[in-house]
């Protein structure tokens, strides 16, 4: 039910994760930076700071975030 992917271009990278469930997912990505910038948000307002280790997606939540 949870679904996460980063794209990269050059030395840019961003991370999208998807929650398709209707309960809290937490996504546990120990390689990622502590926390990130919010680009995009379902539950989210851009520039909002998220702490990615782990990150609590809310039910149906979506996220777009660079690290």
């Amino acid at each position: 039910g949870l679904l996460a992917y980063a794209r990269t271009s050059g030395d840019q990278r961003v991370i999208v994760a998807l929650n398709f469930t209707s309960d809290v997912q937490e996504l546990t990505a120990p390689q990622l930076a502590p926390s990130g910038t919010v680009l995009l948000g379902s539950h989210r307002s851009a520039g909002e700071h998220v702490d990615v280790r782990p990150l609590r997606l809310r039910p149906l939540e979506s996220v777009v975030f660079v690290p």
